[in-house]
């Protein structure tokens, strides 16, 4: 008898994740705007594996199934705050839910720009 894995793979979980931001974001160009952010931060550019502890980030919401939105944070050099500082009220607040992930896209001279992946809050 041969037992199949329920366990996913890394590759089953990227798809599933790619999956999920298709079907979170109506607007093709938002939709592969998000997903290139996404991919760029789970893909070593080095051997084109998948960074499991990256994909960590993402596992609750691809749990989950459920849409997903964005929020760009711009945070200006010297304010003091950390991304995390910034997103808790949001959470308390509710405008995004848990599970969410903040990561890096860019930056310039006057600060650093992040991303926030959260799960929607339906009404």
């Amino acid at each position: 008898m041969i037992h199949k894995s329920t366990i996913p793979t890394l590759t089953q979980k990227y798809n599933d994740l790619h999956t999920l931001v298709k079907a979170s974001y109506a607007d093709k160009q938002e939709r592969e705007d998000v997903w290139q952010s996404i991919r760029k931060i789970l893909i070593n550019p080095d051997d084109n594996s998948i960074h499991a502890s990256t994909m960590e980030l993402f596992e609750g919401m691809i749990e989950l199934g459920t849409p997903i939105g964005h929020k760009d944070i711009y945070q200006q050099n010297g304010n003091g705050a950390f991304p995390t500082q910034i997103i808790l009220p949001m959470i308390e607040r509710k405008e995004i839910d848990r599970p969410w992930c903040c990561f890096k896209t860019g930056g310039d001279a006057n600060g650093e720009l992040f991303r926030v992946i959260f799960r929607k809050i339906c009404p």
